[in-house]
């Protein structure tokens, strides 16, 4: 079992079964295995194209089931309807001049490395997020779209908790 399998069975079975602190459980960590390796691999280039073949709905495929890059997909397959919005600002420029937010967050220009000058949010390719219908993009980063950025608000970013509440309520009236 590797360092982070293991991490994940310590935090896993320090939980215990029914305790008071599950409805925080919010990596659904809790009684479930870990497997740090696996996770790992579903996010990479290969993991992501395997999950494409096994779930293409709300992708924009080409004839041979490749994505098409930058483009919406179906808003609506099988009776189910697909949206995604993405982030454009990358963890990086939301760390510039806050030497706190630097450390914390490691950054070194990885984003730059990854995804060159096409918009990201650090973690995620603006094109590489589109499913379905797209809502669009935010000047957030992924941490703030996650709304895990430790309390380090960016003060020009759109307040995240706000932006679901919109995004909830597009749905509600679409009847969702």
């Amino acid at each position: 079992m590797g360092v982070n399998n293991a991490l994940g069975k310590t935090i896993s079975d320090s939980a215990g079964g029914d305790i008071p602190l599950r409805p925080f459980n919010l990596f659904g960590l809790f009684g479930l295995p870990q497997d740090a390796q696996a996770a790992v691999q579903s996010l990479s280039t290969a993991g992501a194209v395997e999950f494409t073949k096994k779930f293409p709905q709300g992708m924009a495929l080409d004839a041979q089931g490749k994505a098409t890059g930058c483009t919406d997909g179906p808003a609506l397959v099988n009776g189910v309807r697909y949206y995604s919005w993405s982030g454009t600002k990358t963890i990086n420029e939301s760390a510039k001049g806050n030497p706190l937010l630097q450390f914390l967050l490691g950054v070194s220009g990885t984003s730059r490395d990854l995804f060159g000058d096409a918009p990201n949010d650090g973690l995620v390719g603006v094109c590489s997020s589109k499913l379905g219908e797209s809502l669009g993009n935010q000047p957030l980063n992924h941490l703030q779209e996650v709304n895990s950025d430790l309390g380090l608000r960016d003060p020009s970013a759109p307040d995240v908790p706000s932006l679901y509440r919109m995004h909830v309520n597009k749905l509600r009236q679409a009847g969702l």
